[in-house]
């Protein structure tokens, strides 16, 4: 979709378009177009899934645009804009266009998953896709503070990108057209406190999750991405109790590195004898480092990607894509488990909070990562005795290395933003911890970020969280960064090439609802409960999954054992594949740097020794961040993205 101002264009425009006197609203084939309230007219562009009724009960779609267009127009008709999104789940973007007032207001689903790219400085025009952008930035310049998240998270949080004054819509947020402007507003937030529950919650869980696969799934084929754990065979589980084994596949991806060594064998096992259980065949898709034309594949990957995303692991998912492009229906479903552990427990589930020394051990030392995420622990940020929290001591004490802030005294504010910060810029994601990396700054940068975090970011959930309305604002944050980061984009675009559909039912919006005010008992403190605790009561009681197969030993990577086990992934891919003499070599040569980072903000002897050395003096993914993001936007350069 694409918003701009209403002139003759060159070549007519792709004649699927909404118009007002000064505005035009272009959409891509099969978009559903209704009439609205007081004379409006709407177009709503992307995948749908369901529509909720006034109590809450889920109706899917049918396939019949007719039907699904009048059901738009009658719900519309009943909420309006302002209510649209919260009865119709997909990931999509909506457009009204009012003739009457010259003025056309867009905005995504409830949780933004479509991107909508806009100027900052409010001139036209704006769209789904950032390169129809970019002419107008005239000298293109990088944004700074976003450049230091794409080296540390690997993205951009949802309102930015690398390039400066190129924006995004982020949640809740919608954009307005008018008078020759596009502007962006926001409206209120309807917060979500925790609330008790027992056993009829969990068949509620039961009835919340299926309906994410089924609402998602295709007549005709569905793949699912499987690692051997809880979410992709729960999925799996899902699909095979609905539909027979020929309408399911299973596809699982394998990372090698030279001389034979599989970083993931645990996963792949897993995998293949998960799949056996249910009767359905498996695909193995080795991304292989040692492969001589991974340099190939990996500008295809950049050159598709776009936008300075750095996820390492990228070219695994274009290898995907062309392994279902030759297997798989054009209508098929393609289903991804990512995002479970994100809206379950925050990340904190398989986070190898503590050495690896029994599977047990390791899963409630998660346990206790996430309840230094918890009601409980935040009511001692508030009165300032978390300092003297026996589970945040240990983990100090384990992480002997990292910096802390002196927040106690702090004031209520301060103290809280510096709890809040590190959860989702934090390496090892421990409350109150220093920016990771953050000498790859100037010190008078350092302070500016932490202002752009604070305003653009952590100002809401810092002025207005409570312990009872903790979780909405922790899955509120991650609904900035990681759902909308580089394994999303990366998954998308691959699947998205060869026309196939990405399904994520974790980030379903009923499910992302209940979970925002799912108790802490409930497997996010240090009650006996597991992580992911609807979940795994529902998978071993109600689905009966092969238990035995998922909970058997080491989960996915061998470097979750002890020490002396593991590759050092990040030092083989920068070091030891055939990215080193090619890829890694070209950018190094480049001189790159100085045209992407800005010498008054950035310690730019630190970067370059990043480059040269692949190292970092914490140990962290930044290096290879640094390059796989100098590679990708090189690449855009030479394409002249």
């Amino acid at each position: 979709m694409k918003i701009m101002p209403n002139v003759p264009l060159e070549g007519g425009g792709t004649g699927r378009a909404l118009t007002t006197p000064s505005w035009r609203v272009e959409y891509e084939e099969g978009a559903f177009v209704f009439q609205g309230r007081e004379g409006t007219e709407v177009v709503v562009e992307g995948d749908l899934f369901y529509t909720l009724n006034d109590m809450g009960k889920p109706s899917p779609f049918s396939n019949k645009s007719s039907e699904v267009s009048a059901r738009l127009e009658r719900i519309y008709g009943e909420v309006g804009k302002e209510g649209f999104r919260d009865r119709v789940e997909g990931n999509y973007v909506s457009a009204v266009v009012r003739k009457d007032q010259d003025q056309v207001e867009v905005f995504a689903d409830a949780l933004c998953r479509r991107p909508v790219f806009y100027l900052e400085k409010g001139i036209p025009p704006a769209s789904t896709d950032f390169r129809d952008l970019i002419p107008y930035l005239g000298n293109i310049a990088y944004d700074p503070f976003a450049l230091y998240c794409v080296l540390v998270l690997s993205y951009a949080p949802a309102k930015h990108t690398p390039y400066r004054g190129l924006r995004r819509l982020a949640v809740g947020e919608r954009l307005r057209a008018s008078e020759g402007k596009i502007r962006v507003e926001r409206g209120p937030l309807l917060l979500r406190s925790t609330r008790v529950m027992g056993e009829p919650q969990i068949d509620e869980y039961a009835e919340l999750i299926e309906n994410a696969v089924l609402s998602r799934a295709s007549a005709a084929e569905n793949w699912v991405e499987v690692s051997g754990g809880w979410d992709s065979t729960v999925l799996l589980g899902i699909l095979r109790k609905h539909y027979d084994a020929g309408k399911v596949r299973a596809i699982v991806n394998a990372f090698d590195f030279r001389g034979g060594r599989r970083y993931n064998p645990y996963e792949v096992d897993k995998s293949v004898e998960i799949a056996r259980h249910y009767g359905v065949p498996i695909e193995i898709v080795s991304t292989d480092f040692g492969d001589g034309a991974l340099p190939q594949r990996w500008e295809r990957a950049g050159r598709v990607q776009g936008l300075g995303f750095a996820y390492f692991w990228l070219p695994a998912f274009h290898l995907m894509a062309d392994r279902l492009r030759e297997k798989a229906r054009p209508d098929a479903a393609v289903f991804v488990g990512s995002f479970s552990d994100a809206v379950h427990n925050f990340g904190f589930s398989q986070f190898a909070s503590l050495p690896y020394l029994s599977y047990d051990f390791r899963a409630y030392s998660d346990k206790l990562m996430c309840y230094l995420y918890s009601p409980s622990f935040l009511r001692k940020v508030l009165d300032g005795t978390f300092e003297e929290d026996f589970a945040y001591r240990l983990f100090r004490w384990h992480h002997g290395s990292v910096v802390f802030a002196r927040s106690a005294c702090k004031p209520r504010e301060e103290r809280v933003f510096e709890y809040l910060l590190p959860f989702v810029m934090g390496i090892p994601r421990l409350p109150f911890a220093a920016l990771p990396e953050d000498d790859l700054l100037t010190p008078a940068a350092r302070g500016e970020l932490r202002e752009w975090l604070y305003g653009h970011y952590f100002k809401e959930a810092v002025e207005h969280i409570t312990p009872e309305t903790m979780y909405f604002w922790l899955i509120w944050l991650y609904e900035h960064f990681h759902l909308q980061g580089s394994e999303k984009a990366a998954v998308e675009t691959s699947l998205g090439e060869v026309g196939l559909r990405p399904c994520w039912p974790f980030c379903d919006l009923r499910l992302v609802r209940f979970l925002e005010s799912m108790p802490e008992d409930w497997g996010r403190g240090l009650e006996w409960r597991p992580t992911k605790y609807p979940l795994k009561v529902y998978a071993r009681e109600k689905l009966r999954i092969p238990c035995e197969i998922v909970e058997s030993g080491v989960h996915s990577y061998i470097d979750e054992l002890e020490a002396g086990h593991g590759i050092d992934w990040r030092a083989e891919v920068i070091a030891n594949s055939t990215l080193t003499a090619s890829t890694w070599k070209r950018v190094r040569r480049g001189g790159a740097l100085d045209r992407f980072f800005d010498p008054s903000r950035f310690n730019m002897g630190a970067l370059r020794g990043m480059i040269e050395s692949g190292m970092s003096r914490t140990g962290t993914t930044v290096p290879l961040n640094l390059l796989t993001f100098l590679s990708s936007m090189e690449g855009d350069e030479r394409r002249g993205a």
